[in-house]
């Protein structure tokens, strides 16, 4: 029988956002919890570096106003400063910029289509706001597509606000409730960009876990968690073993798999989303009005996302231009200079004006699983009594960021009820 250093009602592996936000949420609830995270810092993905005051997010750069992540934050009581970028910008085609239609209203009298099209992307918007997503999870966006419009340019239309709304670019392989669901809820309620960036946020969920008593430690790697008489064992790295009556694993799957080899995890990580990302920071910015692009005729989209929050200094604007990667392997020089051609679409003259980049030619959105019929395992392990899982690959609600908080929020409430 192992030596236990520490015993604990709660033992929290991984400091990202689904980590910080279980940590958060067991806050203040009598239970000894304890945190290991084994980097020098939380955060995870939700990582912001800075360049020359400019606050680079790594991957992801939004939360939806609409999504069930920004009410579980809210109802942890957690303010957080955000700008909201309303849904709105211009489409790109063949090298010409138009405005993206996102509303009825701007389908009727949009630039970008012909009359019959205009119609056609009109029908098509009123199927997005009224479509009972449940009833299209065993459907492919493919399928759904064609289902609303058999015009070229708008079938191109749709796919394109798919992408934005999913960051996926495998449209046979996506469901459409999934996918019609995030586009749901980013035309109605738009995207929030944290202050500061993801540090902003897990900033706020750090401190709400501390103060809450949650003990916090960094470098700290787990090696494994195994079933005991009474519990469960944790065997850190370094070789100490702590007990525990409850383990959340909020890190990604094929890592969470190789800490429980006892359990069947064969259906935990799904294919991947995929993105190359080129954020550049500006001296300025040479079209000012056009702050949002998405690519018609390629998987490509441009966000000035300075323009909703302090993520630039004085005078400064910082950009991010995205390819969505889809099955296709990455080629870094070739995605690139795409990336580079989109922005000179839609901002000429850009490089004159650069003051730093950063290019990520293959950045893992998430793991999750996200085709048609398909499901995401449950937060509690049936087969491990104690043992619960979360982060974007988890749990039946929402999607990236809104299902690592939503997954890590019903896995501590769980615990919670159970604990008493």
């Amino acid at each position: 029988m192992p030596l236990h250093a520490e015993e604990y009602d709660v033992v929290i592996v991984g400091g990202g956002l689904a980590g910080l936000c279980a940590a958060a949420t067991l806050a203040n609830s009598d239970l000894r919890v304890v945190l290991y995270e084994k980097g020098p810092i939380e955060g995870g993905k939700a990582i912001t570096e800075v360049d020359k005051d400019f606050q680079i997010n790594i991957g992801h750069h939004g939360l939806l106003r609409k999504g069930p992540g920004a009410s579980i934050l809210k109802g942890l009581g957690l303010e957080i400063a955000a700008g909201l970028q309303k849904p709105g910008g211009y489409t790109v085609l063949d090298d010409r910029r138009r405005r993206l239609p996102v509303h009825m209203g701007s389908a009727l009298f949009n630039g970008a289509f012909n009359a019959s099209d205009r119609i056609a992307v009109y029908n098509a918007l009123r199927r997005v706001r009224g479509d009972r997503t449940k009833d299209l999870m065993a459907r492919s966006a493919t399928e759904w597509v064609a289902s609303v419009s058999t015009r070229p340019k708008v079938q191109r239309w749709l796919h394109a606000m798919l992408r934005w709304a999913s960051y996926t670019n495998n449209p046979d392989e996506l469901s459409a409730g999934l996918g019609v669901e995030q586009l749901q809820r980013l035309l109605r309620g738009g995207l929030l960009h944290v202050e500061q960036g993801w540090e902003g946020l897990t900033t706020a969920l750090r401190g709400r876990a501390r103060t809450g008593g949650v003990e916090l430690r960094r470098k700290m790697g787990v090696a494994s968690v195994s079933r005991a008489e009474s519990g469960l064992d944790i065997t850190l790295e370094k070789g100490t073993v702590v007990r525990s009556r409850f383990v959340v694993l909020a890190v990604d799957p094929t890592v969470a798999a190789g800490l429980v080899p006892s359990v069947d995890t064969a259906s935990w990580a799904g294919p991947g989303v995929r993105v190359a990302c080129f954020d550049v920071g500006l001296s300025e910015l040479p079209d000012p009005p056009v702050s949002f692009g998405l690519a018609l005729d390629g998987p490509y989209m441009f966000n000035v996302v300075s323009h909703y929050a302090g993520l630039a200094p004085p005078g400064g604007t910082l950009v991010s231009a995205v390819k969505y990667l889809g099955t296709a392997a990455a080629n870094e020089s070739t995605d690139r200079a795409e990336l580079e051609a989109f922005l000179e679409s839609l901002q000429r003259g850009w490089a004159a004006h650069m003051v730093t980049s950063r290019y990520l030619p293959e950045k893992t959105v998430t793991r999750s699983h996200y085709g048609p019929g398909s499901s995401r395992p449950d937060v509690e392990v049936s087969e491990m009594p104690g043992l619960y899982v979360a982060g974007d690959w988890v749990g039946p609600t929402g999607w990236l960021v809104d299902a690592a908080l939503s997954s890590a929020h019903e896995a501590a409430n769980q615990i919670r009820s159970q604990g008493r």
